[in-house]
């Protein structure tokens, strides 16, 4: 069938809209979750923040969630706060 969702057109299945996120909206997402914890954010401080997109996505956009944290300047970003 090609995947899910298109074996979910083939039987006229409604569905939920699915959003597509861009890199720039993870980065964004990332850089808000580090003001609001004041640290580096992990992923599981990350999902109690209950922020749009989810860890999963940004994760899914980069080849990790350290490689998402490095692409926005994060952890630079939380040590340059402690010094």
């Amino acid at each position: 069938m090609g995947g899910w969702q298109n074996a979910l057109d083939k039987i006229d299945v409604e569905r939920e809209p699915r959003y597509e996120y861009t890199k720039q909206d993870c980065i964004g997402a990332l850089q808000e979750a580090a003001e609001e914890l004041g640290e580096d954010p992990t992923q599981h401080s990350y999902q109690r923040l209950d922020i749009l997109p989810s860890a999963a996505t940004i994760q899914s956009r980069f080849s990790s969630w350290k490689a998402a944290k490095a692409e926005t300047d994060v952890i630079a970003r939380s040590v340059r706060n402690w010094i």
